[in-house]
């Protein structure tokens, strides 16, 4: 009975004695300096995280004022940043709960810990509680409610008492390596200039083509722009393709447009020869829209005659009466 006692006991015992393990754990890879002023500095400890290459941590402090009975709707509590994460951290920010947690989030773009004999260190900066007015107030951080966490490869792990011992290496986990199966993307190629510039101007060229309605298109023309569409679409169109596809554009456009000036040319010359006939032959020529022939000067004519036709004929009705 008594050696039944005495296990108990010892098993007791031992219970207790591992309670504060993880506490210890924590407080071991959290250093805070500088307590009840109203600002605190506060310094991070882990083996191998400079070799790990650890550049993204959280950190959750329990704040804890010194006076108790102060009122923490007014509190605001924040870190400034030590000089290396303003260095190398692209994301360092920092949110308060009712003043008393403090969340740390850092985000860096190069290792953050330094090397050292007795692990691998890192200044997080000065954190402060502040009031209303702006001034410090004192208090202390509760580090054994405090949290750390550190992002390995793509995982978060939170740090206790296996990271904090695992001084030689033992089971942490490495930065997660690139697969050398994957090959990766080649470099874009650098734009031709000559390719850029000729692309252009085949661009201009047709939508000044486009600019003609379809139905007054040649077969020929709308080859050269159903042509030069394809080839634009054609992110990988050679030189010689795209200069084959704007020389046979230009050659369509400026036939469309001969023609049409041939078209417009005739169909003025026998307007001209029509109105030439009609005066040889002593018709007048009708008045049409857009003639450019006058018409006012043979109604004047019609008109004078008129009045003299009727001139005569009044002074004869006088003489014979």
């Amino acid at each position: 009975m008594k050696k039944y006692l005495l296990r108990m006991i010892m098993a007791v015992f031992v219970f207790i004695a591992m309670l504060p393990v993880k506490v210890l754990a924590v407080e071991s890879a959290i250093e805070v300096t500088g307590k009840d002023t109203g600002t605190a500095s506060v310094k991070l400890t882990l083996p191998n995280a400079a070799s790990e290459g650890i550049s993204t941590f959280s950190l959750s402090l329990m704040l804890e004022p010194t006076d108790g009975g102060i009122n923490m709707d007014e509190i605001v509590s924040g870190v400034e940043f030590g000089d290396r994460i303003k260095q190398e951290a692209k994301v360092q920010t920092s949110r308060s709960h009712q003043g008393k947690m403090l969340n740390i989030y850092v985000a860096g773009i190069a290792p953050l810990f330094t090397a050292g004999a007795d692990g691998d260190t890192l200044e997080v900066g000065e954190v402060y509680m502040r009031n209303a007015a702006g001034e410090n107030v004192p208090f202390r951080i509760d580090v054994g409610k405090s949290e750390f966490s550190v992002v390995r490869g793509r995982t978060t792990v939170k740090i206790g008492e296996d990271d904090l011992n695992n001084s030689s290496g033992g089971t942490l986990i490495p930065p997660e390596e690139p697969d050398p199966s994957e090959e990766p993307d080649p470099p874009a190629e650098p734009v031709d200039p000559e390719i850029q510039a000729v692309r252009e101007q085949l661009k201009a060229l047709l939508e000044k083509a486009e600019s003609i309605p379809e139905g007054n298109r040649t077969p020929s023309l709308q080859a050269a722009i159903d042509k030069a569409k394809s080839v634009l679409e054609n992110p990988d169109a050679t030189l010689e393709e795209l200069k084959a596809a704007l020389l046979e554009l230009e050659n369509e456009l400026a036939l469309y447009g001969s023609t049409v000036g041939s078209e417009n040319q005739t169909e003025d010359t026998g307007r001209a020869q029509a109105r030439q006939n009609q005066r040889q032959n002593g018709t007048p020529p009708a008045a049409k829209t857009g003639d450019t022939d006058p018409v006012i000067p043979y109604a004047v004519m019609i008109v004078l005659c008129a009045a003299v036709l009727g001139a005569v004929g009044w002074h004869r009705r006088r003489a014979a009466g």
